[in-house]
């Protein structure tokens, strides 16, 4: 039998997405961008911030940190929350995975995926390290969130229902530009990070099944491997330069070839994603925030005690019930 595999057809509109966005990413000036794109930015930090400093204590991050500190003695970046110092790669895992331990870091609708803990994580880290100034933190956080979520909108809810977490698979793009603008990689070295982070695109939605506290550390490995996809391609490794969009790339392989393709570059460099970013008033399941209001409103409507529960039934909607429960 001769190959019979298919190439897939990419639209027009996404022809050579992963070179625009790299161009995009190696390009953009924190001078150039709108009011609106910078508040968000500061917001999305300070959710961060919040975050990791919340989830710094639960027992995922913890068992991450044990495990890194005990055989990583450097101190180029802090571990939020905490005493301890580790390697850059090293603390962006942890402190990702303490961002996401609560559930409580920040997110996008229409791409399914928390954006926070992998960008900022990455960025942080290897911002103390290389003593950036603000232009280059503001410039490569907006980069690494439009990034992530450009392609975790494109291609979700497919890559979700063949069992892929849009976090970490996504994320790790993201927080590999963030870091690639961070050290000023130009757009083909920029490229060749997005390239080599595509072979670390990686995360299963398998803990759905039993609740395992492996979610948790999805985001923090998203950015460890985003710092290394970037660090490797300043040294001059390469990565396929359609990492994204071609025969064997991102989307063909985690979204059987599924996507709103216009969504990667449409409006690249005029709408920034960053501003989309939802904060949750719950560190639960985006789900179950309306559940969680109507407790709270019958609540005050009739003030009861705990011990005066008996059961709870919630009416939910087929994503929130299927696993999330």
């Amino acid at each position: 039998m001769g190959n019979t595999a298919i190439t897939p057809v990419v639209p027009e509109v996404a022809r050579d997405a992963s070179r625009k966005l790299a161009r995009y990413v190696a390009g953009l000036d924190a001078r150039q961008l709108p009011e609106a794109a910078v508040h968000a930015f500061r917001r999305a930090l300070l959710d961060y911030l919040t975050c990791a400093v919340a989830g710094s204590g639960t027992d995922a991050a913890r068992m991450v940190l044990d495990y890194l500190q005990s055989w990583d003695q450097s101190s180029e970046a802090a571990v939020i929350g905490t005493k301890h110092r580790l390697a850059a790669q090293n603390a962006a895992f942890v402190n990702g995975a303490a961002t996401h331990g609560l559930d409580f870091d920040d997110g996008m609708t229409r791409g399914s995926v928390h954006p926070g803990g992998s960008v900022f994580s990455a960025l942080l880290a290897m911002a103390e390290k290389l003593g950036s100034p603000a232009e280059d933190l503001i410039a490569a956080g907006v980069a690494g969130y439009d990034v992530t979520l450009r392609i975790a909108a494109s291609v979700h809810p497919h890559t979700s229902r063949r069992g892929f977490h849009n976090t970490p698979t996504a994320g790790v793009f993201g927080a590999a530009a963030a870091v690639a603008r961070l050290m000023h990689l130009d757009a083909d070295q920029t490229l060749n990070a997005l390239g080599l982070a595509g072979s670390f695109s990686g995360g299963l939605r398998a803990y759905l099944q039993d609740g395992a506290e492996v979610k948790r550390i999805h985001p923090g490995k998203a950015a460890r491997d985003g710092i290394v996809s970037a660090e490797l391609a300043k040294r001059g490794l390469t990565g396929p330069g359609e990492v994204i969009e071609g025969r064997y790339g991102f989307i063909q392989a985690a979204a059987g070839g599924n996507a709103e393709w216009a969504l990667l570059t449409e409006a690249l460099g005029e709408r920034f994603e960053i501003c989309n970013a939802y904060f949750k008033p719950y560190p639960a399941c985006r789900h179950f925030h309306a559940s969680l209001d109507a407790v709270r409103t019958i609540g005050r409507r009739t003030p009861f005690k705990i011990d005066d529960v008996a059961s709870v039934r919630i009416g939910m909607y087929e994503a929130g019930a299927a696993g999330h429960d």
